[in-house]
């Protein structure tokens, strides 16, 4: 099964996500993929011309250079942008950095699990573990590859429980990992949020980067990392701290393998990512039309921008809230979130996903944070005056997308909807009950109850 994701700036609701189609795709070609999407495209009246990028998995069959998905879509519409998946960007370089250190801590993972998964004999001894250091029995959880937080949460619960199990894990120098990786899970729960585009790519992947770069700048690696180096003789100390510099370095240069080429695009569209708009200077706006290539009234535009900031300035004053004048124009409902918690879903342990949660979110999904794209939206539609040069750039900046999570979301409910005594059920009913669930919110919640 192959989902087909339309991200669009609608008047109504700012960024929508929506499935338009899953079919059925058993070899993933490029060639089996480009004719899906032509006739995808076709079935709902869409002209192939208003594909603004490609956002997909960050493999050859999608953005290779000589035959890929991209390079064919880009034959016939010239103006179009890469849409590269920078959740998958952060778990690889992570992972592909692994042997740098001393441990390979993701095959140590991987083979500690099975230890324990195929025996129910090492269970139960390592249960007498628990109860000889009068701790409560957590199991190991299992690190899946090809998913993107599985690592941190599976290093986290090891850490918890490494006195009981010490006698089967002696690799201490796991937890000088988990510092910097615990930055790397943030930015990339970050990235799944609903709301998240192109115009957030710039702040995200810039923090972070600084973050890892103060890290490596002055070797450090955290407080417990640094009492457990000086405690070790000199020449293990030096090797450790030689391999958290390389895997760390060679974390930092893919990131930034990827993200250099969109550097440019994503510093510019950085100003819609933000909702001070009334600090947005015309130039930044100009420059950004001009990396975007979009054919517009340049005089109309600068009006409309004075326009909308002023009405910015306005609302602001109001005694009402900004953030609650936005959610009653939307609807009241309450702000879509993707659904990373499903990533949790075998953790029984309430501390360690509070934590992770609580972190990712850092505070701003709690306090009433306006989403930029809902903000434009609003003032768009409150002035009298028509905005038809505005709508047009916006709506070209928030349809590129920085991450493939919505897609990965709907795999997700594929997983729960294909269960074992509905396993007959034909693919083009599990698309159809796809579309409904995740394109028609209020409708479905009505025929679930």
């Amino acid at each position: 099964m192959f989902p087909f994701i339309i991200n669009r700036f609608t008047l109504q609701s700012g960024l929508v996500k929506s499935v338009l189609e899953v079919t059925n795709q058993p070899r993933e070609t490029t060639d089996d993929i480009v004719a899906s999407l032509r006739d995808v495209l076709k079935m709902n009246g869409i002209d192939i011309q208003y594909i603004t990028p490609i956002g997909a998995d960050n493999t050859n069959t999608n953005f290779g250079h000589n035959h890929s998905v991209f390079s064919l879509i880009k034959s016939e519409v010239s103006n179009l942008f890469k849409g590269n998946c920078y959740c998958h960007i952060l778990n690889s370089s992570v992972k592909i950095s692994h042997h740098l250190l001393l441990v390979d801590i993701e095959s140590s993972l991987s083979q500690l699990y099975c230890h324990f998964s195929s025996s129910s004999k090492r269970v139960a001894e390592l249960k007498e573990y628990f109860e000889f250091v009068e701790e409560d029995y957590l199991c190991l959880l299992q690190h899946i590859e090809i998913r993107w937080l599985t690592l941190y949460i599976s290093i986290a619960r090891l850490l918890k429980v490494y006195d009981p199990s010490s006698a089967y894990f002696l690799n201490m120098d796991i937890e000088d990992e988990a510092k910097f990786l615990f930055d790397i899970q943030t930015k990339n729960l970050e990235l799944q949020r609903y709301g998240t585009s192109i115009a957030d790519l710039h702040r995200i992947i810039t923090s972070l980067l600084k973050k890892l770069n103060d890290r490596l700048e002055q070797k450090y690696f955290g407080q417990q990392t640094r009492i457990l180096l000086n405690a070790m003789p000199e020449d293990v100390h030096e090797k450790l701290i030689s391999s958290f510099v390389k895997y760390l370095g060679s974390i930092i240069q893919y990131i930034h393998k990827y993200y250099d080429e969109h550097s440019l695009l994503a510093e510019s569209v950085a100003i819609f990512g933000i909702t001070e708009i009334d600090q947005i200077k015309f130039d930044q706006i100009a420059k950004c039309v001009a990396i975007l290539n979009l054919a517009v009234d340049h005089d109309k535009l600068f009006e409309e921008i004075i326009s909308l900031q002023n009405t910015y300035k306005e609302v602001n004053s109001y005694r009402e809230s900004l953030f609650v004048q936005i959610e009653k124009y939307v609807g009241g409902h309450e702000i879509k979130k993707q659904m990373v918690n499903e990533v949790f879903e075998e953790l029984d342990d309430e501390e360690l996903v509070n934590k992770i949660l609580t972190q990712a979110q850092n505070h701003q999904d709690s306090c009433h944070k306006i989403r930029p794209d809902q903000l434009w939206t609003f003032l768009i539609i409150k002035i009298t005056t028509h905005c038809d040069e505005t709508t047009k750039l916006i709506s070209y900046v928030y349809s590129i997308s920085c991450s493939n999570a919505f897609t990965e979301d709907v795999f997700s409910h594929m997983k729960h909807l294909w269960t074992n005594s509905r396993n007959s059920m034909l693919s083009e009913t599990v698309a159809a009950e796809l579309k409904i669930r995740l394109n028609c919110n209020e409708f479905f919640y009505i025929c679930s109850k």
